[in-house]
């Protein structure tokens, strides 16, 4: 469950500051100019670089609420027993997934609007 919150934050985090689209790509522009390539790409650029990162962050927090009462611990608890190495590789190969994903839902996309855009040119001609 800890994997799939991770790659979902990770996720949300780089959909929300990377895409054209999105109400918080100035902010992502912003933070392209002031960071290091090093730094962006943990933190929005890079989708499985950052389930690592985000693991790893997710990890030490639920390690500090180790109250049995909290909804992280609940959530957690499995991942915490595994340890934070294989919930790292798994974030960061779930991450990887869901940008082949993407990625390919976007291509399709971007070859109909060229094959839309081509038909509207021959019934120009």
């Amino acid at each position: 469950m800890g994997i799939l919150i991770t790659s979902l934050v990770s996720l949300a985090v780089h959909i929300s500051l990377t895409w054209d689209e999105m109400i918080l790509k100035p902010l992502g522009d912003k933070l392209s100019e002031m960071l290091p390539e090093l730094l962006r790409k943990p933190l929005f650029e890079c989708l499985p670089c950052m389930g690592a990162w985000q693991a790893l962050l997710i990890w030490i927090i639920s390690i500090l609420t180790e109250d049995e009462g909290t909804f992280l611990h609940h959530v957690l608890h499995v991942e915490i027993e595994i340890g934070l190495i294989p919930m790292m590789l798994g974030s960061v190969g779930m991450n990887t997934i869901i940008l082949l994903l993407i990625s390919s839902v976007r291509a399709k996309q971007k070859m109909n609007e060229l094959y839309e855009l081509s038909n509207g040119i021959e019934s120009i001609e």
